[in-house]
């Protein structure tokens, strides 16, 4: 690659990994894209390969040079100069052979820095697999398990119910971000970035018992220092991730009024202050009126009824309602 020194990669235990001129871990998809490149490029033409021509196509020093192993053992080495009058091609030789016209996106895909070459994830899990997490936040301790019926709360208070959608948009949100910016390669002086007791701690844990562990620290201009538990590097994560992982049990609890189906029902009664509207069902799939006398008998829309109940979700879960709210509560069921 070009600009700041050699940059080696190596492909270890099925991932990618930059060895030069720092240890850490590449990014998949960006080195796959070069890979993919460099195997489906094909020649548009060759031109001779004098020494005064490859000072003009400048490959008299190479403004790009990649070497490269094969599974087969054979080692080569591309190197890339200048684009050719219609900006579409770029000169290249191969192995020192004869100058080659090659697309022009073989430039663009190997002129990269190291740090576009690096792994931004924040920290390493597939979402579809975890099984388990926890997160601590100024808010308290959340743990939460995936069980047969749903995600449920082991923390703070054992046996209830996640929300499930809030939940996988927690888990989204941690599984996909992206660091802003390395801030350090080594994890010394922790403490200057508030990671040695960070304020917020992350983990998803799968089902075989591997977990990964995010730490978010202090607050710097409108990003947090942040810190894989496994990994030396510090970095920083956006303000966005940052209020995910300030959710608290309120917000993660499951909020559904009912966890039925129309199936489930043997009666139903609505009433408002139009009165009362009692159904039965006649089929399997056909309701008819109980109640008022005037429409009983005829056949009722559930669609109305029966979806708008099973999908609606309190906006917030008040455990213990103060005098206030029960009062009014009684005087409600009282005027039914």
């Amino acid at each position: 690659m070009a600009g700041e020194g050699p940059i080696r990669l190596e492909k270890q235990n099925g991932a990618w990994q930059i060895l030069q001129p720092l240890k850490t871990q590449a990014d998949e998809h960006v080195t796959s894209g070069i890979i993919e490149t460099l195997g489906n490029s094909r020649i548009e033409s060759n031109q001779p390969g004098t020494p005064d021509r490859l000072k003009a196509y400048g490959l008299d020093p190479a403004a790009i040079s990649v070497e490269f192993k094969l599974q087969n053992g054979s080692e080569h080495t591309l190197k890339l100069g200048n684009k050719d009058f219609t900006n579409t091609y770029v000169y290249g030789q191969i192995d020192g052979k004869d100058v080659a016209l090659l697309p022009s996106a073989m430039r663009t895909q190997t002129d990269l820095s190291v740090d576009f070459l690096r792994d931004h994830d924040v920290l390493h899990f597939a979402q579809g697999d975890v099984n388990a997490f926890s997160l601590k936040n100024p808010a308290g301790q959340i743990e939460a398990k995936k069980e047969k019926d749903g995600w449920t709360f082991a923390k703070p208070d054992a046996g209830q119910l996640a929300d499930e959608s809030d939940v996988a948009s927690l888990l989204n949100a941690v599984s996909g971000a992206k660091m802003k910016g390395v801030v350090a390669e080594s994890a010394e002086n922790l403490g200057k970035y508030e990671l040695n007791a960070p304020p917020i701690t992350f983990t998803a844990t799968n089902e075989s018992g591997k977990s990964a562990t995010l730490l978010v620290g202090k607050k710097e201009g409108s990003d947090y220092y942040a810190k894989d538990a496994s990994r030396p590097t510090i970095f920083k994560v956006n303000e966005t991730l940052y209020k995910k992982l300030t959710e608290n049990y309120g917000d993660l609890r499951d909020k559904k009024l009912v966890h039925l189906t129309q199936g489930d029902f043997a009666r139903a009664e609505l009433h408002n202050e139009n009165g009362a509207l009692i159904i039965t069902p006649k089929a399997e799939q056909d309701w008819v009126a109980e109640a008022p006398a005037e429409i009983k008998g005829k056949a009722i829309a559930t669609w109305k009824i029966f979806p708008p109940v099973a999908n609606a979700r309190a906006l917030a879960i008040v455990d213990h309602p103060s005098a206030e709210i029960q009062s009014k509560l009684a005087t409600h069921r009282s005027s039914r």
